[in-house]
């Protein structure tokens, strides 16, 4: 029985132990996709030749990967093709030779049954560009003793150099130090107060900026209280700005020289701008009690410090407030500082709110008011803003004098890259025109732009303007366009997020400039070398003709149309080239001529008393050489006659015998052939004469065995003496004659044939 149970239980716990095995592997076998390497975002040089973006992604089961492309249009998938391609593996997403329309946003997707996951990033393609500021320094007062970073960011392409000098002389020392862009105190001391700039450089320029730090002793006041004008009831801000190595200081405030006294008027606040800290005293419903003088007193380990006495007094005149906003619109990114500033004017001192969106700005940034010369500069800073801080700023001041307002509307966010567009990619105009080069910029605010021309930047700004919601168009006037504007225009747009750009080409066309470099060179009595520098073309396809013209003469002879691929042709000129010539050459398109300057060239022809000479010795030749022509033409004329009497002779003298040869035949049919040296039937004896010998070409190829003769390389047939040949065995015999073996003699040497021996008729 116990066996039994033992038996049930370990089958029930190998069930659940299967099941659970079973589950837990379904588990595992449901992920959704994520990315173990996301796309970064890349700015690459415009032509680059191989830009590599990586992407991957698991989950099971394991996900596919594909590479799309945003556009106003929606998502399109990059598929290998042309310049992109995907790779099979890694599917790493290549663009080679990179071009302007390339730039934009892209995406990597991996998806599987389970879900879909997205990663994106922007490609941005920049020409070489002289350097821009990202992070300028700023002045800035420090305590002795105090650990500071001076920060100082350029952006270019290629990347800049930056270098930092003090007072003019390049800063090499160790306190303070350059880090990376930076400069670094460790320890501030009163010989580093100055002027210190800041200096970014590429080779395609450079950039500056100056500021001045300020080192004071510890504690110091560095903001100190102005004098404010006020009426009865109004409200006044005193503050008193102080730099120091304490965390915390003691500070008092002083009216007429005495402790302030409890008052419900009076309140104090304390807040840290920058490296200073500010201690401010606002007094509410002011009454006459309340002018009078007023100093901050602050005190720390290192000592005290007091500041100069300000005055708060009744005002009897009233001038309106006047607010002033440098920068309406304000673009910044996620986890930047920003600064919103309006200035105002006006008596007497007003009271400052912020709002926005319509409501009041109170746990938002640090407000602080300061004066600045004859003016006052009221100031909301915000501090690693989010894109939920982005909104509608309004600064109101109001006071007895009125109110007065200034707006500032702020965007942060990762915005959009500003998106280029050309309606043409290609321009041509006639030389001397006019014409305005015209971009498209998408972008959320304004962008800066800059123009250049192949890969340099053009002083000119251009001009861009707002042409419909969220769309610039920047246009560049050139006037009076000439060949050497030839080239390709590419407008950069920056803004906060980033940069974008697109390129148009111009060609400028008209009629070819002119040759230049003409030289003329004697070759012989009767020719000249011409060659000459082609200008430009004037964008057509042109020709050259070269015209001359002697000297002093007003008639010009013109040379045949010559390839706008050639710089130099041959003149000959059949009664010779000799006196003074004037040579110009005529660059020719379809849309006028330009012509070289006249060049006069001294060309000399062979003297008169050697010619003389040399007509001389030319007609003794000709008149020695018909002698001898003559006599070989009479004896050539007695040869033939001779040769021809000869042969007659032998037809009418039958007594001139003729040579002899016996030869077997082997049967009585046309062309039979037989080897004597092969057993036969007895062959028939006969005995004939022959009046020549004839070899065939093809004698030898079609009657010797394995190609032991030779065929003679003649097109027709031909006869030769016989004395020329040596007969050897025969090879066979016919009606016509017989085909003997032999060895004919030639200027090539013997040579073994078949010779084919006709029977006289």
């Amino acid at each position: 029985m116990d066996s039994v149970w033992k038996n049930i239980s370990l089958t029930l716990l190998m069930t659940c132990f299967v099941f659970q095995t079973k589950f837990s592997s379904v588990q595992t076998q449901s992920l959704k996709p994520y990315f173990t390497h996301k796309p970064k975002n890349i700015t690459a040089k415009l032509h680059s030749s191989t830009t590599v973006i990586k992407c991957s992604a698991t989950g099971i089961p394991m996900p596919s990967v594909k590479w799309v492309r945003y556009t106003t249009s929606g998502e399109t998938v990059i598929r290998t093709g042309g310049r992109f391609v995907v790779g099979s593996v890694f599917r790493n997403l290549y663009i080679f030779h990179l071009q302007w329309s390339d730039a934009g946003q892209y995406g990597c997707v991996a998806q599987n049954k389970h879900g879909r996951a997205e990663a994106n990033f922007y490609i941005t393609v920049q020409t070489e560009s002289a350097p821009s500021w990202k992070i300028k320094p700023r002045n800035v007062t420090l305590y002795e003793d105090q650990e500071y970073t001076l920060p100082c960011d350029a952006i270019a392409f290629p990347e800049p150099a930056h270098s930092w000098s003090h007072n003019g002389h390049l800063v090499v020392s160790f306190n303070p130090v350059v880090v990376g862009n930076n400069l670094v105190f460790s320890s501030a001391k009163a010989s580093h107060s100055g002027w210190y700039t800041c200096t970014a450089s590429n080779y395609h320029g450079s950039i500056s900026s100056s500021v001045y730090v300020e080192v004071v002793s510890d504690p110091s006041v560095v903001m100190q209280p102005q004098d404010v004008p006020t009426v009865i009831g109004g409200s006044v801000a005193l503050s008193c700005g102080v730099v120091g190595s304490a965390t915390s200081f003691a500070v008092k405030w002083t009216h007429n020289g005495s402790d302030l006294r409890e008052d419900n008027s009076f309140s104090l606040t304390n807040t840290t701008w920058r490296n200073v800290k500010i201690f401010e005293l606002k007094i509410d419903g002011i009454r006459r009690r309340h002018t009078g003088k007023y100093c901050c007193i602050v005190t720390n380990a290192k000592g005290s410090v007091t500041s100069r006495k300000s005055r708060v007094y009744f005002s009897s005149s009233v001038i309106p407030y006047k607010v002033e906003v440098p920068r309406p619109a304000v673009v910044a990114a996620v986890g930047s500082d920003v600064e919103l500033k309006c200035f105002f004017s006006g008596s007497p001192i007003p009271q400052v709110i912020w709002y926005k969106d319509g409501n009041k700005v109170t746990d938002l940034g640090f407000q602080f008011v300061r004066g600045v010369g004859s003016r006052f500069e009221a100031i909301l800073e915000l501090s690693n803003v989010t894109s939920s801080v982005s909104g509608h700023f309004v600064c109101v001041v109001s006071g007895v004098a009125g109110t007065a307002e200034g707006n500032i509307t702020l965007f942060v966010g990762d915005g959009r890259v500003p998106e280029v567009k050309s309606l043409l990619l290609y321009r041509d105009i006639r030389k001397g025109s006019n014409i305005t080069l015209q971009f498209f910029v998408m972008s959320e605010t304004e962008p800066d732009v800059t123009w250049y021309k192949d890969g340099k930047q053009l002083k000119d700004p251009g001009t861009i303007k707002l042409h419909a919601n969220g769309t610039y168009k920047a246009e560049f006037l050139i006037t009076l366009v000439q060949y050497s504007q030839n080239g390709v225009y590419a407008l950069m747009a920056q803004n906060q997020f980033g940069t974008g750009s697109a390129n148009i080409t111009l060609a400028v066309k008209g009629a070819p400039e002119a040759p230049s470099n003409v030289t003329v060179k004697q070759t012989s009595f009767q020719t000249i070398l011409v060659s000459w520098l082609p200008g430009y073309d004037g964008g057509a396809d042109s020709t050259f003709i070269v015209r001359y013209k002697i000297s002093g003469s007003d008639v010009w002879t013109s040379s045949d149309k010559i390839s706008g691929n050639l710089t130099s042709a041959m003149l000959n000129k059949e009664e010779g080239w000799n006196g003074v010539f004037v040579f110009s050459v005529l660059a020719v398109n379809q849309f006028g001529s330009g012509e070289s300057s006249e060049v006069s060239v001294n060309l000399k022809g062979e003297d008169s008393g050697p010619q003389a000479r040399k007509d001389e010795g030319s007609s003794t030749g000709a008149i020695l050489g018909g002698v001898i022509g003559g006599v070989c033409a009479v004896l050539l004329v007695i040869v033939v006659v001779l040769i021809i009497r000869r042969k007659n002779k032998k037809k009418k003298d039958p007594s001139q015998p003729l040579p002899a040869v016996h030869y077997s035949v082997v049967g009585e049919d046309p062309y039979t052939y037989a080897d004597p040296n092969v057993g036969q039937s007895p062959p028939t004896q006969r005995c004939d004469t022959y009046s020549y010998v004839t070899i065939k070409p093809d004698a030898a190829a079609a009657m010797a065995a394995g190609s032991e003769y030779a065929s003679i390389s003649r097109p027709k047939q031909w006869e030769v003496p016989k004395r020329n040949v040596r007969i050897d065995r025969k090879l066979g015999s016919g009606h016509f004659g017989q085909v003997m073996k032999g060895y004919l003699k030639t200027k090539r040497g013997i040579q073994v044939v078949a010779v084919k021996m006709l029977k006289e008729n």
